[in-house]
Order: C-alpha cells, then structure tokens, then sequence
C-alpha cells in the first residue's frame, strides 16, 4: 500500500501538480489559488522530510500549469502565465545558491499553454503548445549550459492548416537526443507523432499512429537501454462527433478508451 501524504495548506485552492526527481531528492510543483489570483508553489522531499513551501513565482497572477524538471543539483519550474492579451511561458531555477529570476521562454505574442519539461543533468528542456496564424503546433526550447537556444517548431509545417497539434511530452535521452511526442488533427482524426531533436535540429517526423480511431495525450520515458516508450489513450473512430444526426457510428465522450505502450 503506498503512503500517501498531504503536502498543501488550507490557505489555498491547489491544482496542477508535477512531479520530478533528482537522485534521492523529490520535488513537487503545482499551481495554488487565493485571492482570485494564482501562485506556484514547491516543496523538496529530502532524507525523509518535506521543505516548507516556496514560492516560486515572484508576484501572484493569471497562471496555468506547472511542469518540473530536477537534474544536477537544481531544479526548474516552468509554468503559463497570461500577459495582457497573451500566455506565455515563464521559468525559475532553484540552484544551491537560491531561486534565479523568472526567465521568460516564449517571448512571442500569441497563446502558449500545456507547458512540459524535462531535465538532463542541469540541461532544461521545455516544449508547449502555441498558437499561430490561426492554428496552434508544438514548439520546443531548450536551456544548455544556462544559456537559452532558438525555438523549434516539430510539427509537419506541410499539416492542413486546421490541423491543430496538442498535447506535448518531452524526455531526455542519455544519447543527448531530446524526445517529444503530441497528438495532431492533421488525417482528420487525432493521432500520435513523435520527433527526436538533436543539437536543437529536429529529426524526422514520425507518425506513431495512423487510423481513423483517436489516439492522444502522449507520455514518455526512456530507459538504460536508451530505448523510448510511449503511452497514450485510444479511443473508437468518430469519437466524440455528432454522432446519430450527422453521421452513423461513433461514440460518445470517454465512452470508450483503452491505454496503448509504443517503443522506439
């Protein structure tokens, strides 16, 4: 039976949680919500014992999401934060000498949401969501040796373009190659896609899925073999539509699902 602990306060209402780990140490982040603003709190589980809660973020805001990646003795944090018309991604790094400042990782206008990351060693990196041009892709950058590379766009850019993609996962490979997977619209149903970067230069494309049933909400894991493994939620063709008045067939919402394993 697993030991289940409460590590959040009455003061607050808590949401998004994430988890990572860094030799013996554990960290959790989520997003905690009072005076109709949110914050993003972190506790480390070390020997034994939980830290207090710190604050991640400097001032409280319009926030969603938390994603946390640990490795080298440090921890980051990343996070969507709203900035007049926009969202953005922000991060904060938590070294032996203390939290950095919050650094900004998408400064372009527009919506970028459903923020993850990954760490290896004290290399950070961040992949999200973001809307452009009326269509939203997935989007990676990444932090090495404390210094921010150029954004990379993985999705097809030859996708229609109503072809949204959703749903990024990231991990970092002990080859140095970094993994994302997300679920895309782009064969007129929702399936899985994948692409390794390395050196920021994105590899090929692969399409994990390719059916006419729903496939989405990628995870990822690499092991010591340097192997890649994806999971990820199936469900029946026309899921979701309007089944019954504009076509036969189909199925309603989380009327069926099942859970699938990819390895590369």
């Amino acid at each position: 039976t697993p030991v289940v602990e409460k590590i959040t306060e009455e003061a607050y209402e808590d949401d998004y949680p994430s988890i990572a780990a860094d030799g013996n140490d554990v960290y959790v982040a989520w997003q905690a919500y009072r005076n109709q603003a949110e914050e993003i709190l972190l506790r480390r589980r070390s020997n034994g014992v939980w830290s207090a809660p710190e604050k991640v973020t400097v001032q409280p805001g319009d926030l969603f999401g938390t994603s946390v990646a640990a490795g080298g003795g440090q921890v980051t944090v990343a996070w969507t934060e709203k900035a007049g018309d926009a969202w953005r991604v922000a991060s904060r790094t938590r070294t032996g000498a203390g939290w950095g400042p919050v650094e900004v990782v998408t400064p372009q206008m527009g919506s970028h949401l459903f923020v993850k990351a990954a760490a290896r060693g004290t290399d950070v990196h961040v992949v999200y969501q973001a809307w452009r041009g009326g269509a939203s892709g997935v989007y990676l950058r990444s932090r090495i040796n404390g210094q921010w590379r150029s954004e990379v766009a993985l999705s097809n850019p030859r996708k229609p373009a109503r072809s949204n993609g959703w749903s990024p996962a990231v991990v970092a490979g002990s080859d140095g190659a970094v993994w994302v997977a997300w679920d895309g619209y782009e064969s007129g149903s929702y399936n899985i896609y994948a692409r390794a970067v390395r050196n920021n230069s994105p590899g090929e494309l692969l399409t994990v899925t390719s059916s006419r049933r729903y496939h989405a909400h990628p995870t990822l894991a690499t092991d010591r073999q340097g192997r890649i493994w994806l999971a990820y939620d199936e469900g029946p063709e026309n899921w979701g539509k309007d089944t019954g008045f504009l076509l036969k067939g189909g199925s309603g919402l989380y009327q069926a699902r099942t859970i699938r394993v990819a390895v590369y």
